[in-house]
């Protein structure tokens, strides 16, 4: 068996290691001082840390109420909905998503308001001692879109949060299709007869029940349950 060449030769010491300095120790009060000394010392301290704590707390409550500031119109939109009064289609004026020119109304004279997933509609049944009637729809946001069928009926005006519309029609129906704004939670109808005073109540008509309304016809949402 071969020798190992390592026998015999001298081993290098291993490298110094650089010696650790100690820390030195927390310098001690002077002897002089007192109890009474120690602790001024510590309120002062204190009183130091405090105003940083302060402003911590301070800063976290703002962003906090900030939060608040901007979420909460979010919640408020989000938990608002039209009342159920005036949801649905009436019967006797034809089935969702018709249009007012290819309806044959089935209901009495007068007007009819309700909405649904299409939108909102005012529409009026039609006869030869009511064929002619005006008003205004007037939301609390900017109208969003406003349509009168048969275009022939009249005419429809939208200037910013209202429309102005005006029927005269020898039709047996006009309607008018809206949408009054992605923020409204608030619509006011008037409708005036064709003798230019506001059309009585048992002439007015909301969403499917067709529970009567007086006018100002007034719409806002409420909170939902």
């Amino acid at each position: 068996m071969p020798a190992d060449d390592t026998e015999g030769q001298p081993t290098e010491p291993p490298p110094p290691t650089e010696p650790v300095e100690a820390q030195p120790p927390a310098p001690a009060p002077p002897a002089s001082w007192t109890l009474d000394d120690l602790e001024e010392v510590e309120r002062n301290e204190r009183s130091r840390r405090l105003p940083v704590l302060l402003g911590v707390l301070v800063v976290a409550l703002v962003a906090v109420a900030a939060f608040i500031v901007v979420a909460k119109p979010f919640d408020a939109q989000k938990d608002k909905v039209w009342p159920l009064d005036v949801g649905g289609r009436p019967e006797g004026l034809g089935d969702r998503g018709e249009m007012a020119e290819e309806v044959a109304p089935e209901v009495p004279a007068g007007a009819y308001l309700w909405n649904d997933f299409d939108g909102w509609h005012l529409w009026f049944s039609l006869d030869p001692t009511f064929s002619k009637v005006s008003g205004t729809i007037v939301s609390d946001d900017e109208i969003g879109s406003s349509r009168l069928t048969p275009a022939a009926a009249g005419t429809v005006t939208e200037s910013g949060k209202a429309i102005d519309f005006d029927i005269d029609a020898s039709s047996n129906i006009a309607g008018i299709d809206f949408e009054p704004g992605f923020y409204s939670e608030r619509i006011e109808v008037t409708i005036l007869g064709p003798d230019g005073k506001p059309l009585p109540a048992e002439m007015i008509h909301r969403g499917a029940s067709m529970a009567p309304a007086e006018v100002p016809v007034v719409v806002e949402k409420v909170t939902e349950d």
